[in-house]
């Protein structure tokens, strides 16, 4: 349960692991939880190339070449690099295995959520739309959002937008049709307002601090190892048995 857990804030941590054309290096440094949290900072990084790097301190990063997303991490036994369709696909199984051996209550459908403009904030240099959210006409304490429409950061905001698609569904593929109808009503005004520009700030979870238009060096986006196979990954999360040694030959 403690490595699912970890694999799950993993996963949810991974801000930007779809990559997007760009047509500048931008690298954008976020606060993390409400000030002062003593949490890591979270670095993103686009280069000109659309590949992409976050980092959360020294904890993790998540890289995508070719369109393709990584995750780095570091455990008792080293660094290593799984590829992020591997990891949701195993996460998935495992959300599924526990869920069926637990009834999975009925319960009601939330009530949809929208947004409400209202006056602008600048965040880090940076200035955009405080859109605050409103369920049943009442305010939803921490869900306001402030979103950017520069242009200059434009690659950011089209890296959030396609990283919230894709955690959509890996939520809705987990929990299923049981709560299909929450995920629905709670994804639909967030992509509505991610696809007006770039988050500055989302309620107190993350924070925008600085952003930097210098080139990035190539390395940023080098992997340090080759990537696990499924297998490797699952053995290496503790889910599955560990592979077997490859044969040395004869002596």
């Amino acid at each position: 349960m403690k490595r699912l857990a970890l694999a799950s804030t993993a996963l949810a941590a991974v801000a930007i692991l779809i990559g997007v054309p760009a047509s500048a290096d931008v690298t954008a440094s976020y606060s993390l939880g409400p000030a002062p949290s003593g949490m890591p900072q979270m670095v993103v990084e686009v280069n000109d190339r659309g590949d992409v790097r976050i980092a959360m301190g020294n904890q993790m990063a998540a890289v995508v070449l070719d369109g393709v997303s990584y995750l780095i991490q570091a455990d008792l036994q080293g660094v290593y690099v799984a590829r992020y369709d591997d990891l949701t696909a195993l996460l998935s199984e495992h959300v599924t295995a526990m869920m069926s051996q637990h009834a999975s209550p009925a319960h009601p459908a939330q009530a949809p959520m929208s947004f409400v403009q209202g006056g602008t904030e600048t965040i880090g240099g940076r200035t955009g739309a405080i859109w605050s959210a409103r369920r049943r006409g009442e305010p939803m304490p921490g869900m306001d959002w402030v979103i950017s429409s520069d242009p200059d950061l434009a690659p950011l905001g089209r890296v959030f937008a396609r990283q919230f698609d894709a955690s959509t569904n890996g939520m809705r593929t987990m929990l299923g049709s049981t709560v299909g109808a929450d995920v629905e009503n709670f994804s639909e005004p967030i992509r509505a307002l991610l696809a007006r520009g770039a988050p500055l700030r989302m309620g107190h979870i993350l924070r925008l601090e600085r952003v930097d238009n210098g080139p990035i060096p190539s390395s940023e986006f080098q992997l340090p190892s080759t990537p696990l196979t499924r297998a490797q990954l699952e053995a290496r999360l503790g889910w599955g048995p560990a592979p077997a040694p490859a044969a040395t030959g004869a002596h």
